[in-house]
């Protein structure tokens, strides 16, 4: 197991007190918003939709801080920053960079859940 998957699965136990199953509702709904975001932000920028991408990179830099994703919660500020100033250019470069950084966390989705999982039935 990846310090990554570890780092996710400590912070939402603590986060939840312990309920395994409350953190999997909350990483459910986490992983929901990660996949819209990373399905919508690049149409977003396409058509000019800045303070949306604004709203919706804040939106979620609060949900990366939450499970501890601080690197993400950083850039993601970052990012919304530069949509409110419509900094073009550095807001393609840092929205592309930042999209394979969260398509690389989405491959360690399933690996976050089934270690949750066995804090369940380590705890029984």
């Amino acid at each position: 197991m990846s310090e990554f998957v570890r780092s996710v699965v400590d912070k939402t136990l603590e986060t939840v007190g312990g309920k395994v199953e409350l953190g999997e509702d909350l990483l459910q709904r986490f992983f929901d918003e990660f996949r819209a975001y990373l399905k919508n932000a690049s149409k977003m920028l396409k058509e000019k939709e800045y303070i949306e991408l604004a709203i919706a990179s804040h939106r979620l830099a609060g949900a990366c801080a939450y499970f501890g994703l601080l690197p993400f919660h950083c850039r993601l500020l970052s990012l919304e920053e530069l949509a409110r100033a419509e900094e073009i250019a550095e807001l393609k470069k840092a929205l592309s960079q930042l999209l394979k950084e969260m398509r690389l966390v989405l491959r360690e989705e399933k690996v976050i859940f089934e270690t949750l999982s066995r804090e369940k039935h380590h705890d029984l």
